[in-house]
C-alpha cells in the first residue's frame, strides 16, 4: 500500500496471517502466488506489530491513569480516541478536547508515530544502526505453548 493511512500497513497483517497459516500447517517457508517471503520481512512485521501494540497500550494506560475524563466517556472512548490516533483516521469520540495538555501530547505523539512509521521513530530515537557481528551464537529449541 502507498496511501497516507498511518498505523499498520495490510501488507503487514497479511505478512503475518501467512505465517501463521503456514506455521499452523507445519510448512517451513511463507509463500503466497509461488512466492517465498523473506525471513528478515517476517521478523520485521512480527516486530513491527509487537512494538506497535506495546506503544498502544502504554498509551491506553496513561491516558486512564493521568486523565480526569467526564463520567459519559468510557474506556472504549478511550481506547477508540488512541486507535484513531495512531491510524491517522481523523475521527475522534470527541475525548480529545477534554484531555490536558499530557494526555493531548499523548495523541500528538501517536498521529506522529502512526504517520512517520514506528521503524523510522525507533530507528531515530535509539539511533539504531545495524551492525553485523562477525559471529552467531549456536541455535537453541524453546518449548512453545
Amino acid at each position: 500500500p502507498g496511501s497516507t493511512a498511518g498505523g499498520i500497513k495490510t501488507t503487514t497483517v497479511g505478512l503475518l496471517t501467512l505465517q501463521s497459516i503456514a506455521t499452523l500447517k507445519g510448512q517451513r517457508d511463507t509463500a503466497f502466488g509461488r512466492r517465498r517471503f523473506k525471513e528478515e520481512n517476517i521478523f520485521r512485521a512480527l516486530t513491527l506489530v509487537f512494538v506497535a501494540f506495546a506503544i498502544l497500550a502504554a498509551a491506553i494506560l496513561l491516558l486512564c491513569l493521568t486523565q480526569h475524563l467526564p463520567a459519559n466517556f468510557t474506556l472504549e472512548d478511550i481506547i477508540f480516541e488512541v486507535m484513531a490516533a495512531f491510524g491517522t483516521t481523523g475521527i475522534s469520540m470527541g475525548v480529545t478536547p477534554h484531555l490536558n495538555l499530557f494526555g493531548k501530547l499523548i495523541i500528538m505523539a501517536l498521529m506522529f508515530i502512526g504517520r512517520v512509521g514506528i521503524y523510522t521513530v525507533m530507528f531515530t530515537i535509539l539511533n539504531a544502526h545495524p551492525k553485523q557481528k562477525n559471529y552467531r551464537y549456536p541455535e537453541e529449541g524453546v518449548l512453545i505453548g
